[in-house]
This record gives structure tokens, sequence and C-alpha cells, in this order.
């Protein structure tokens, strides 16, 4: 689990002038492998993001860690602070990118 202290959420504004709401946006999370894994992504991700799918998985080169790369559909700025949220108290998470 990540201290959401120690990875701020981003400035509502910035999203929304970066971003077309509603949308896809794309999820970068990073994790301990064998114990962070997509079912809890998604099921983290979907009061958030409808249709919220892994599009992507990586493992490390030491096996240690995991990346997944999630997409959702978000209505509005607030949906990926609820979303970043939510993804802050799943299990084996270490980053959000």
């Amino acid at each position: 689990m990540v201290d959401p202290a120690f990875m701020p959420l981003p400035p509502i504004d910035l999203l929304e002038s970066t971003h077309i709401f509603p949308g896809p946006y794309l999820f970068k999370i990073v994790g301990t492998a064998g114990v962070l894994t997509e079912a809890a992504l998604v099921a983290a991700l979907e009061p958030h993001a409808k249709g919220a799918r892994v599009t992507g998985v990586k493992q490390s080169a030491s096996g240690k860690h995991v990346s997944f790369t999630v997409e959702g559909r978000l209505v509005n700025a607030q949906a990926v602070h609820d979303a970043l949220n939510a993804l802050h108290k799943v299990e084996g998470v270490t980053m959000l990118l």
C-alpha cells in the first residue's frame, strides 16, 4: 500500500488542461510481484473508471516487481483523484504513474 502523502495527486486544473473528459485515461502501476494482481487493480478502479482493463504487464529483470498499464474511461478530473486514492489502498502497489 502506497502512502498517499508520498505521491501527491496531480492538480485538478492540470488534469483538466491535459486530458479530455469524459474519455480514456491510462494508469501506470508498479508493485511487488506475487502480491499485486490484475484482479485487485481492476476491482479498485472499476467504480471510478468504466471498463477498466489491463492493457500491459511487464515483470522486472529481477522478478521482484511488476508493472501494469490499466486503461479506463473517466468522466472528469475528480474521478482521476478518486481512482488514484483507490489504487493507493491496493496491497502490493509501490508506485503510481
